[in-house]
């Protein structure tokens, strides 16, 4: 069984997160409050690295579409980083930006 686990860093106006092993609706609950609270941080920049992700459900898919469009709602910036290019297509349409 793969372990699942979501990695955290936050400095000031910039937010990291990096996503190993599956995301899945086992941490999407976890994921989607953890990114509300930073955004009510005013945090300007939200990272999101998949460097280490084995693969994403649909539910974890669903929170990252309503965080792509709530930051494109707050005007704020959406980086994700080492994401396959089969999402990232889905998730550019929603405003996230791929450096």
């Amino acid at each position: 069984m793969t372990q699942q686990t979501l990695w955290f860093s936050q400095k000031e106006e910039e937010a990291y997160f990096q996503i190993r092993g599956k995301g899945s609706y086992k941490n999407a609950c976890l994921f989607k409050d953890t990114t509300q609270d930073i955004l009510n941080q005013r945090v300007k920049n939200l990272t999101i690295d998949f460097n280490s992700c084995t693969g994403l459900d649909s539910t974890f898919l669903g929170v990252l579409a309503g965080l792509a469009l709530q930051t494109r709602q707050l005007n704020l910036q959406l980086s994700l980083v080492n994401l396959p290019k089969s999402q990232s297509r889905t998730h550019s349409k929603h405003g996230a930006r791929f450096p």
